[in-house]
């Protein structure tokens, strides 16, 4: 074969073209064409198949979707049928029974009544019997047949009408008694009319037409008994239906149920309701006859009359689950009534059929048994009541007149025939048809989709079989895109792409990740790196000074957040200038410039894109301090540049990335630790270039040789930045008053993150109402002559246990108000070294800090790094019902806010032996405290502040809530009165210390609770007023210079005896030891703040440690430079 190639290799052009003309191209043309029109065809026809296949689904999927739909449907469709079926059976059922009981009631009665009469002993006849004992048997009858009234109607001839009046008057003794039996022993019912009256609007007979003519039948005893007697003697012939309807029962001898009536003027008498405020419901009444004896030929005497409203009938038919009947009810002579009956209750619709047209299904059901006219009347004339004589012709028409004729005959059975049509409405429709039939008919849509997305992705995947190795490579450079720079990316897939065991290489790679496998399936990194040398490069690190002091007070959440804004800032000016970012090493910044694309302007990109860093750095920190709290803008960036080669590639292995290797980074790194802060640092290379390129005038050189580590000196230059000048301190003016003190520019940017924070504890506090217009209220505090702030201390503070309603808007008016008290408050701090506004803001930010732990009901597990829930998760048992009162947090705030004002810069010892006027004021006794709560709280009463006292307390208990927080909280911030510490280390034990539970401590848990919860916020204002002896060593050592100073100061002035420096590293360990740290373990003990517990108790031991190790030298500095400040 060698052979072979070189003798082709030595064939000449003409040679090959020879060989050429010995193959047959017409030949080789037409198989290619062949087989191209083969794969075309082929092609053709797979895709004809799948367009098939494809249609097939999706017709067959349509098909399905729509059949199980309306199949799912049609069930609900029959069920809702055959329910409501049962539903107008039960109606049907219980309707009938429910009249048919009351017909067998009233008739029990009747029968009664008549035995009654036979029995008696005094031979008494109708109409002249007043029954007994009627106020037991017919109300026991009223009871149980449901009906509102009963009552007794006898029939009186006109003959003995004046004996019955008289019979009547002397008899209605009966009215009394019923009314004691009832309960109603104070009612006055009155006399009963002593003749019988008519209804208003007399009823008329015409001539010839059947009626009671020479009877009346006047209403006589009711159960239950009327409140009004005036209902008595009440006849009842004339009115037209009762009238009718005493003559069919007459005939038929058996009790009939009447028409529709409104028979409010008889209930009205009966209870003691106003009938035109009561509701009305339609009511019809049994009409049962009473009979002289129980002979088959007995004579008709009185009647029983028991009206039911019609909502009985309907009543506890159906269970609760079934809602959304209409039952219209026609007694087919004229009067026509809808129910809607929802599960047991009914509520009556209204005059008419108001059943809702075509919401569903209806059934009629037949109440003819109990109707009117069942029978016919005779023609014979043995009837003597009716008063008509119908034997000699007499048409029942003639007889009765039109209007009878009318109501009662002009309808298509001949009778008042009650019919019940049961309708369905939209609400019981709706409560059978569900979602079902769309839910099955979207799986079965869902199914179909499936199977034709299984279809297509395997089509898909046979499509693509052969692009597999090229789609492994898309996605290989997409993700090294994200890593790399383009050109390293580039050289990286173009080795993928030469490998000729690319399958292999991935199996392997699946197999084992964490292993590196080389390109070509050999050992681990058998393949040349990629790396190269860049000659001419700048570096750039650029660190965050007092970052870490900074981050040990904050947040995690506020930590990543100034990260990210910061960097993300740098990323895009270095996008605009062409730098390349290498990395981000905790808060320090990598870039470079001249790679990996050369740039022979490397130095003046890096000078420019520092100095754009820094700008915007001063100015992003300086913004972002009224979110991230004080001490923000003062923190500052170090930036070193120095100019070299350097070698960069890509270090495989584990996360594999580009770095940077070389002297020159190591160089750039040691420009940066020696620089100084918001300075930019440059190397004597770096200022070589710059100063070739026209940057000379900008570069100062730093008058000290610097000592780098590996590098021996160097002379390096300052880079000075465009409009360059260091952020000055606004004066003080001590021009007048406290009040009208000027504040810094810092002390300004205090101000306003008080202001948002306690804003923002303000906002859940705000009552919307009152910010609609109401006026803010005016609290009072009761006083007590001669008692200072401290005898207000509380042992225990009420914790309510609701959580608020969601944060509202705060007016402009109370923010305006909020924010001018915050900086009147500042005002009023002294320029001392320690407490100062500075200060008072940094236990403000503490306290802010472990309220937003004390919410917490998880913890940490350091060993797994996991959170583990507490025990008890509930959150009131969990912190005291801190977390849930948003008072109590907006009271630690406020509290911290103003906890040293007016502070003189002197403990209260001194200010006790000066003979100070606040001294004897407060009784020798945390006189600042007591003077800076006074102080505070007077400014807080001032009339231009009324919006906030209302926005911040609803009631005048919780103003005195807020009251007794405020003051507690800040007396508890005086740790030096050792009576004041015994006395809280016993109300401690007492909340927190082992206890035997008694009945009376059981049976108190709530003030237990209150108790617990009043010395936590003590103990966390505490732990916030020393919280720098908690936090970072630089934070630590940073204030207890200050404190240092403000002592040292006391002392030059004459105020303190004992130069502080003398027992100041002894004094602190004691304080450490015998304060700070069981501070820290309360914090831990009581289990409200989680883990900055931890974190406070950790700072402290280790704060505790390095002050025995360096606590003499510090002591030396400080007092080297209070010497230095006093000369």
């Amino acid at each position: 074969m060698r052979d072979e190639m070189k003798r082709f290799d030595s064939l000449d052009p003409v040679s090959m073209f020879s060989m050429d003309d010995d193959f047959d191209h017409s030949t080789t043309g037409r198989s290619l064409q062949e087989q191209e029109e083969l794969v075309h065809e082929e092609t053709r026809v797979v895709r004809r198949t799948k367009r098939t296949v494809f249609l097939v689904i999706i017709v067959a999927g349509i098909l399905a979707t729509v059949g199980i739909f309306y199949l799912v449907r049609a069930g609900e469709q029959e069920t809702f049928t055959t329910e409501f079926e049962t539903v107008t059976s039960e109606i049907d059922d219980v309707s009938h029974f429910t009249a048919s009981q009351a017909f067998s009631i009233v008739r029990s009665l009747s029968k009664s009544v008549t035995a009654t009469i036979l029995e008696s002993s005094d031979n008494a006849t109708f109409p002249f019997v007043t029954l007994p004992h009627w106020h037991v048997t017919a109300e026991e009858t009223r009871i149980i047949s449901g009906a509102e009234i009963v009552a007794l109607a006898p029939l009186v001839h006109t003959s003995e009408k004046e004996a019955w009046e008289a019979y009547a008057t002397a008899h209605q003794g009966w009215i009394r008694k019923g009314l004691d039996a009832c309960g109603k022993p104070d009612v006055d019912p009155g006399s009963i009319p002593e003749q019988m009256y008519f209804f208003e609007g007399k009823h008329e007979h015409k001539e010839g037409q059947v009626h009671l003519a020479d009877y009346h039948l006047p209403i006589w005893q009711i159960a239950q008994a009327p409140v009004n007697a005036s209902v008595v003697n009440l006849d009842l012939t004339t009115r037209s239906s009762f009238e009718h309807t005493a003559i069919d029962v007459m005939q038929d001898r058996q009790g009939i149920l009447s028409d529709i009536c409104d028979f409010t003027y008889l209930t009205q008498y009966s209870f003691e309701v106003d009938a035109g405020g009561a509701e009305v419901h339609p009511q019809s009444y049994i009409l049962e006859p009473v009979f002289d004896s129980f002979e088959d030929d007995a004579r008709v005497v009185a009647f029983i009359i028991a009206i039911f409203p019609w909502n009985n009938y309907f009543r506890n038919i159906l269970p609760d689950s079934i809602r959304g009947v209409d039952v219209v009810v026609d007694d087919r002579c004229g009067d026509v009534h809808t129910y809607r009956i929802d599960g047991s209750e009914v509520e009556y619709r209204g005059i008419g059929d108001r059943h809702e047209i075509g919401a569903g299904l209806s059934n009629d059901i037949e109440f003819s048994e109990f109707a009117r006219f069942q029978g016919s009347h005779p023609t014979d004339g043995s009837v003597e009541y009716e008063g008509a004589d119908l034997s000699d012709g007499t048409t029942y028409e003639d007889a009765f007149g039109e209007s009878y004729t009318e109501k009662f005959i002009d309808n298509s059975n001949g009778h008042c025939t009650y019919v019940l049509s049961v309708h369905s409405s939209e609400t019981l429709v709706s409560s059978y048809h569900s979602s079902d039939p769309a839910l099955y008919a979207s799986v079965v849509a869902v199914l179909f989709c499936l199977i034709l997305a299984l279809v297509v992705a395997y089509d898909r995947v046979v499509v693509r079989r052969q692009r597999k190795l090229m789609d492994q490579a898309a996605k290989t450079k997409a993700i090294v895109s994200s890593l790399f720079p383009e050109n390293v990316q580039k050289r990286m897939l173009d080795e993928l792409d030469e490998d000729d065991d690319t399958e292999a290489y991935l199996s392997k790679k699946a197999a084992n990740p964490s292993r590196p496998v080389s390109m070509k399936g050999g050992a681990p990194f058998d393949t040349k790196p990629i790396a190269d040398f860049f000659p001419d490069t700048t570096i750039m690190f650029a660190d965050l000074v007092g970052f870490t002091a900074w981050s040990s007070t904050r947040e995690p959440a506020q930590v990543f957040s100034l990260l990210e804004t910061l960097f993300s800032k740098f990323d895009s000016i270095a996008r605009a200038k062409h730098v390349f970012k290498v990395e981000t090493v905790g808060d320090c910044y990598v870039a470079a410039s001249g790679l990996p694309e050369p740039n022979v302007h490397h130095a003046e990109a890096m000078a420019e894109f520092s100095r754009l860093c820094l700008t915007n750095f001063q100015k992003l920190v300086s913004k972002m301090e009224v979110d991230l709290g004080p001490d923000t803008a003062d923190l500052g960036l170090r930036i070193g540049v120095h100019s070299g080669s350097v070698t960069a590639g890509v270090l495989r292995g584990e996360k594999s990335r580009f770095q940077l290797f070389g002297d020159t980074v190591n160089t750039a790194s040691r420009i940066e630790t020696t620089g100084a802060k918001n300075r930019i640092h440059v190397s004597q290379e770096t200022a070589d270039l710059l100063a070739e390129a026209g940057y000379g005038n900008q570069l100062r050189m730093r008058e000290e040789k610097v000592q780098a580590k590996g590098k021996g000196e160097m002379q390096t230059y300052w880079l000075t930045p465009k409009n360059a000048g260091d952020r000055g301190a606004g004066a003080v003016s001590a021009v007048g008053s406290v009040a009208t003190k000027k504040l810094d520019s810092k002390q300004m940017r205090n101000v306003k993150w008080n202001h948002q924070n306690l804003l923002r504890l303000l906002k859940p506090l705000v009552s919307t109402e009152r910010e609609q217009g109401a006026a803010p209220p005016s609290w009072e505090l009761p006083t007590v002559a001669g008692e200072t702030v401290l005898s207000e201390v509380k042992d225990s503070i009420p914790m309510p246990a609701s959580i608020p309603a969601e944060e509202e808007e705060v007016s402009t008016v109370v923010e305006t108000q909020l924010f001018e008290y915050v900086r009147v408050i500042a005002t009023m701090y002294h320029d001392n070294a320690f407490h100062n506004f500075d200060h008072a803001s940094h236990v403000t930010m503490s306290v802010t800090k472990l309220l937003a732990r004390i919410s917490s009901t998880h913890t940490i597990d350091y060993k797994s790094m996991q959170y583990e829930d507490e025990a008890d998760s509930s959150e009131s048992n969990f912190a005291f019902g801190i977390s849930s009162d948003r008072l109590t947090q907006f009271a630690c705030a406020f509290a911290a806010l103003i906890h040293d004002v007016d502070h003189t810069g002197v403990p209260n010892t001194q200010l006790v032996r000066e003979d100070d006027e606040l001294a004897e004021k407060y009784k020798n006794i945390s006189v600042a405290e007591q003077n800076s709560v006074d102080i505070a709280w007077n400014l807080f009463m001032s009339p231009c502040f009324k919006e906030l006292r209302g926005a911040i307390c609803r009631t005048q208990d919780e103003f005195v809530r807020f009251r007794a927080l405020v003051v507690n909280m800040v007396m508890a911030t005086d740790v030096m009165d050792k009576e004041l510490a015994t006395l809280r280390k016993k109300r401690w034990d007492r909340a927190f210390g082992i206890k035997e539970e008694t009945a009376e401590s059981a049976a108190v848990p709530t003030e237990d609770t209150n108790r617990r919860a009043t010395i936590v916020i003590e103990h966390l204002i505490q732990a916030s007023d020393v919280a720098h002896t908690m936090q970072h060593w630089h934070v630590y050592t940073k204030w207890n210079g200050c404190l240092f100073k403000e002592m040292y100061t006391a002392y030059v002035d004459g105020r303190l005896d004992k130069d502080p420096s003398i027992d100041w590293y002894e004094g602190e360990l004691g304080f450490l030891d015998f304060y700070v740290i069981p501070l820290a373990k309360k914090l831990k003990e009581c289990q409200v703040f989680g883990v900055a517990s931890d974190e406070y108790l950790m700072y402290a031991e280790k704060n505790r440690t390095e002050w025995n190790l360096k606590g003499k030298e510090v002591v030396a500095e400080h007092l080297k430079k209070c010497q230095a400040d006093t000369s």
